[in-house]
């Protein structure tokens, strides 16, 4: 009926995969018994659906049937399917029962309880001492069993001394290192004020060190893990006394005249300001700021601070004279051509006078 089972894209035959299971982790066996459950389930579900059918390829694992009796065949799109009619899923069922319950028996093997005990027995020639195991209650060695391993070893001590045999030494084991830690050291010290908390990193210091500092009572703790200077205190039973109340300072206070442009003019106010209306003026709003009657600008140096230019005056026009045309004078210079005409023939008349004297 099933030629083969896939699990994880592995194909298992029947036959032999009773024997696979053995072979199988303990995480691997509650994987497969998990796809089993859920294969059994959803086989389950289409025996209820009375003549539907189920698609393999949707199974936690991937089921490959053989003989036309026990699936349809169909080609769907250039893919083949292979569904299970609801009336033979229960044949399926039944194939996969068997291997759910090996599953599960191995798993149960795998899972059993081994304690290791030790058996010790005193004798002339020393303490006999044997490991034995205990699994699920059943011990591998029975007390019975025990002693006569115990009376093997006592006739071997008895041998050994009888011959003279040296007793096997025991192999030197490395000594460990000791360990080391690296700590700070708190105390106190005098000052002005009376005492202070005074730390003191120390590097690999030994467990012994360790001890006599907790003999001297002097407070240490490991590096990274510190205490804070009231508990310093605590641990020495000091109390602080009373600190001087320190005068707080006066808040800050500046008279500054400060120097604007409105519409191209200068314009100097004086002002009472705190630090930061000061801090808002000099560093936000970039003006220029002077203490009150102290090193007092020109308005060309207020306006070299803006970057303003000083706008040059426009120059009045001269105006050209008229060019009086040749011929008859006009109204407008009529007078002094007028004048001009009568000078240039008084000077002939004039000459002619003298002539006539």
């Amino acid at each position: 009926m099933v030629d083969e089972i896939k699990i994880n894209g592995v194909e298992y035959n029947q036959a032999t995969l009773t024997n696979e299971i053995e072979k199988l982790s303990t995480n691997t066996i509650e994987e497969w018994i998990i796809k089993f459950e859920k294969t059994i389930d959803v086989l389950d579900e289409g025996l209820k659906g009375a003549g539907g059918v189920l698609n393999t390829e949707y199974f936690p694992i991937g089921i490959k049937l053989t003989g036309r009796d026990y699936y349809a065949h169909n080609v769907v799109g250039g893919s083949e399917e292979h569904n299970i009619g609801g009336a033979n899923t229960g044949k399926v069922i039944a194939m996969l029962m068997p291997i759910l319950t090996e599953l599960k028996k191995e798993l149960v093997t795998k899972q059993q309880q081994v304690y290791v005990f030790t058996f010790n027995k005193y004798s002339i020639y020393g303490i006999f001492t044997l490991e034995y195991t205990v699994v699920n209650g059943v011990p591998s060695l029975t007390p019975s069993q025990l002693e006569a391993k115990f009376q093997e070893w006592f006739k071997e001590q008895e041998l050994k001394e009888q011959i003279g045999l040296p007793e096997p030494q025991p192999e030197p084991q490395p000594e460990e290192e000791a360990e080391t830690f690296d700590v700070v050291e708190y105390s106190l010290v005098d000052n002005i004020h009376g005492k202070s908390v005074h730390q003191v990193l120390r590097y690999n210091v030994s467990q012994s060190y360790l001890n006599d500092l907790d003999s001297s009572n002097v407070m240490w703790k490991l590096q990274g893990y510190g205490y804070t200077n009231q508990e310093v205190y605590d641990f020495y039973n000091y109390v602080l006394p009373p600190q001087p109340i320190e005068d707080e300072e006066e808040p800050y206070v500046a008279c500054v005249d400060v120097y604007r442009l409105s519409n191209g003019s200068v314009m100097a106010t004086r002002e009472t300001v705190d630090y930061q209306t000061m801090s808002d003026y000099v560093n936000v709003q970039k003006l220029l700021v002077r203490d009150c009657g102290r090193d007092v600008p020109s308005d060309q140096e207020v306006l070299d601070y803006y970057g303003v230019s000083q706008p040059t005056p426009t120059p009045t026009p001269t105006p050209t004279p008229t060019t009086t045309p040749t011929g008859l004078p006009t109204t407008s210079n009529f007078g002094i051509a007028g004048i001009l005409f009568a000078g240039v023939l008084a000077l002939p008349i004039l000459a002619g006078l003298g002539k006539w004297k």
